[in-house]
Parts: structure tokens; sequence; C-alpha cells
């Protein structure tokens, strides 16, 4: 009697997982394609729908901050340091901004120098002028007949036509004289080039009243415009080019990290006010926030469908392990009346399908990123994005197994 009650124990101790039923249970799916086929269709469609939602998500901010970018100006994806101060500090906050920037793993930065007050251009009756400077920015003008280059001032046509003053000649700004190395177009007379895009509001015509700006008087160096701007105010701006080529929210946040790193370290305030953050250069940090806003707002409709289709995708991974039952019902049978509990039943199931389930999970993710790339509104996913959905689809397979 005390044999025959022994034989139908439940046998659940450590040894049950050491026997052929258990040790073999990895590779007996390979045997029975069609269960085999069946939880792997199962476990890629749940992880593709659980992974398809951060996926979306960070498909859809890049594309909303690529769109932004593409609204503004192109020196609006640049990382750039301002400061608003006298014309003669500038060699020393040259000499702190530029080693910040680079420090902080920003590229070489280029100045732009932009005085703060009007002057006037002796010999002109008109409106008073606007000093500048700006790196390249003799290269990027159309040089009119007669221009002589080197060290001076570039004046538009405008000034040429009211004052008849020859290029190698002198002018006097702000009572400062300053030899004249060349004309250029009127900006309001020709299409506005990229280069001077953000440039827009200090020389094309206001659009209510159609009043054009004060003339922009272009120096040709650093020290030229320090010379004539003296002791007056300026705005300065050390913009440092960015690629911007498949731009993601996570590099528009490093590349605004690495700005805010560069004010500090040159000891400058970051400019909060809307009038130095709404245009120009240096926008990333606050495109990037319209786009994680856009995100954000797609949560509400994108997150429910997904959690929807990831509860279909479990019917579906249950169906399949019920066809797995169905497949091995003699076996289970078997083991079931030498004893075996339901808990080394469930780990012998959980043993045969787990590489099928871990295989369809795989291809599963795969899909989603496939999907999202060609059908999403970007193919440029956030690192952050990949991570969400590996450990939503891991998820899904734990819920499925």
């Amino acid at each position: 009697m005390a044999g025959s009650g022994d034989a139908h124990r439940p046998r659940t101790g450590g040894g049950v997982w050491m026997l052929p039923p258990w040790r073999r249970a990895p590779v007996l799916p390979f045997g029975q394609p069609a269960v085999l086929l069946a939880v792997i269709a199962a476990a890629a469609i749940l992880a593709c729908a659980a992974a398809s939602a951060p996926l979306f998500l960070s498909s859809a901010s890049s594309a909303a901050l690529q769109r932004l970018i593409g609204n503004e100006c192109p020196s609006a994806a640049t990382a750039s340091v301002k400061n608003h101060s006298t014309a003669r500090n500038l060699p020393a906050l040259d000499a702190r901004v530029r080693p910040a920037m680079t420090g902080a793993g920003l590229a070489a930065p280029h100045l732009d120098a932009l005085a703060a007050d009007n002057f006037g251009l002796d010999g002109l009756g008109g409106p008073p002028v606007r000093v500048a400077y700006r790196a390249d920015a003799v290269a990027n003008l159309t040089h009119l007949p007669g221009a002589v280059g080197g060290t001076g001032v570039w004046l538009p046509k405008y000034v040429r036509d009211r004052l008849g003053v020859r290029p190698g000649a002198e002018v006097a700004v702000n009572g400062t004289p300053v030899r004249v190395a060349g004309y250029y177009p009127n900006f309001y007379d020709v299409p506005l080039p990229a280069y001077w895009c953000s440039y827009g509001f200090f020389v094309l015509p206001k659009v209510v009243s159609n009043d054009v700006p004060p003339p922009l008087v272009l120096a040709s160096d650093p020290a030229t415009f320090t010379r004539l701007v003296g002791s007056r105010p300026a705005d300065y701006d050390w913009v440092s080019p960015v690629d911007s080529t498949g731009e993601t929210v996570s590099r528009g946040y490093d590349v605004a990290g690495r700005q805010d790193a560069a004010y500090h370290a040159a000891g400058l305030p970051v400019p909060r006010d809307f009038g130095r953050t709404a245009g120009g250069t240096g926008q990333l940090p606050t495109l990037t926030d319209r786009a994680v806003l856009i995100r954000n707002g797609l949560r509400g409709p994108v997150l429910p469908i997904a959690l929807g289709g990831t509860l279909l995708a479990l019917l579906l991974v249950g169906a399949a392990g019920s066809y797995w039952a169905d497949r091995r019902r003699a076996e289970v049978r078997l083991l079931s009346a030498r004893g075996v509990g339901p808990g080394a039943l469930a780990g012998k199931a959980v043993l045969e399908l787990a590489l099928p389930a871990a295989l369809g999970t795989l291809l599963g993710a795969v899909l989603a990123r496939w999907l999202v790339g060609r059908l999403g509104p970007s193919p440029d996913l956030d690192p952050s994005a990949y991570r969400q959905a590996a450990v939503v689809a891991g998820g899904g397979l734990l819920a499925g197994l």
C-alpha cells in the first residue's frame, strides 16, 4: 500500500527538472513545425504591437523637430552663446567664449556682432546706419564692380548712390574714419541668401509699414567693428555649426545641454527672455521642447491603441499555447498520471516554447522598427525609444510565457 501511494504522489522536487522530458524540452518544438510557427507568429505579433508605441512616438517627435527646423532659418539649428556688452569688451569675451564652447564639445564657433545703436554716416542725408560684423560675410556678398577688398567696411548700393564715394576712399561712421572696401547690392533688391536669413528683420522692409531698416555697414573684421562701435553696446553671438541631418529629440537636447555648459564655462548668463530665444541662432532648445510637446500630445491616442493591440496579441499567444496543449495532450496526461504536478508541467511548456517565443519576439521587434521606419513620420529614432521598445517587448514575452 505504501508503494502504491508513492507512485501517485505528485513529483514536484527539483529532480523532476533533470528527467528526459524536461531536459529535451527546448528542442522538442522543432519536431512540430505547426506548433513552432504558431508560437513564433503569435509572439511576433505581440512584440510588434507592444514595441510600436514607443518607436512611433519617437518617430513623430523626430518628424516634428525636423519640420520645425525646416520652417526656420538654417542657422536656427546651431549652438550659440549670446551676450550683450560694450564693444570694448569683445576681445576679452572672445577669449572666454571660444574655449568654453569647444570645451563643451561644440564645433569651433564663428562670431556675429551687431551694434545695438544706430550711427550717423557723415555726408549721408537720410536715416542712420547699423554697424555689423559676421564671419564670412564678405564671401557671402555679391560684390559690385570696383571693390578693392581688404580692411574696412562694405556698404550697400543705397549708400553708394547717396555718397558717391569710390572704394578705397574713406567715410566717417559717427565721426570715426574708415576705408570703404566695396559695395554690395541692397538686400531688398535681390532674393535674400540663406546665409543672411536670420538678418531678414534688420535688412528687409517691414511687412506692415514697408519701412526700410537702416543700411547695414559691414565691418571686414572684429577689430574694425570694435573701433567703429567703441564704448557703445552691441549684441554678440558666437555660433557653432551643428549637423541637423536626421535630427532627433535626444540629439537636440544633447546640443542644448552643451550650449548651456558653454554659457556656464564662459561665466555668462543663459538668456531666457523671449526676444533672445524666439528667433535667430541657437534655437534647438526651444524647438526641441516644442517637439516634445507634440509627442506628449500624441500619447493620448497612440498608447490606448497600442495597449488594445497588445491585449489582442496576448490572446493569440494564449491560443498558440492551447494549440501546444492539444498537440501534447497524451504526454501531458501521462506525466500527470505519473504524479507530475501542475508547476512542473507548466515549466515543461515554458521550456518548450521559450526559444520559439523569444525568436518571435525578436522578429516582432525588428518588424515594428521596419514598419515605423517605412510608414512612420520619420525613420530617425531616439536611442531611448529602442530601450523602451525592448523593455515592453520583453515584458510581452514574459506575459506570453
